[in-house]
């Protein structure tokens, strides 16, 4: 099984650009879509991203949820609705839409967050932030973490 992890952090060109970190696309390369997919985060001001796949396993757990509840219909609206396919150009450059790049901040950089499954896609000055928050809560909740033997 292949995962996305590491940190990267990638320049945006004038044209809206992004190169997706080749270990990224490494493990795309098996998904039937030449690209990504990316929704917004409904946990941070980021944007999240995973291979088509994956996006078919986050529906079969919104499927799993009551037909008529308003969660299932918030999480279709928020995640399958509002989900966005990014095809690779021929140097694995991504475009993000700009209404996008403005919501989020990202300006000159976007950071590239790896999370097993899926990743995220921070400006630089959000993710310096969640970061430093991250670290704190890792360590304070550091006992939840149960190594399997």
């Amino acid at each position: 099984m292949s995962l996305f992890i590491s940190t990267y952090k990638n320049k945006i060109d004038k044209k809206l650009r992004v190169s997706v970190p080749s270990q990224f696309r490494s493990v795309i390369s098996k998904s039937s879509f030449a690209g990504i997919i990316v929704y917004r985060s409904i946990t941070n001001k980021c944007l999240e991203g995973c291979s088509l796949e994956r996006l078919e396993k986050i529906t079969e757990m919104i499927d799993s949820l009551d037909p008529f509840s308003s969660e299932r219909d918030a999480f279709s609206t928020a995640i399958l609705g509002g989900s966005i396919q990014l095809s690779f150009d021929t140097e694995g450059r991504v475009n993000i839409p700009d209404d996008i790049i403005a919501e989020l901040g990202l300006t000159e950089t976007a950071v590239f967050v790896g999370k097993g499954h899926t990743f995220e896609i921070w400006s630089n000055e959000e993710f310096e932030k969640h970061i430093s928050e991250s670290r704190k809560i890792a360590f304070e909740n550091r006992d939840k973490i149960k190594v399997i033997k």
